[in-house]
């Protein structure tokens, strides 16, 4: 059987086709940056990045993301 792969929207690495278009990994970031985020408004993405151990373009990345899907200020 053929097994149907494609890319994580966010980090690009290749996962296991679902219903998701993002992987777990970065779907726990998200997570874990929308917390953050919740807990301290007003901080900078350096900031973020370097308490949610992430590098800045990552987490840059995600803010990006979550912003176009207006997930940030759902929360």
């Amino acid at each position: 059987m053929c097994e149907h792969v494609r890319n994580c929207k966010l980090c690009q690495k290749q996962m296991r086709y679902s219903a998701f278009f993002i992987c777990k990994e970065c779907l726990i970031e998200i997570d874990t940056i929308g917390n953050y985020i919740k807990k301290h408004p007003q901080v900078s993405v350096s900031q973020i990045a370097k308490a949610t151990n992430l590098s800045t373009e990552s987490a840059q990345k995600i803010i990006t993301y979550m912003i176009s899907r207006s997930t940030l200020f759902m929360m």
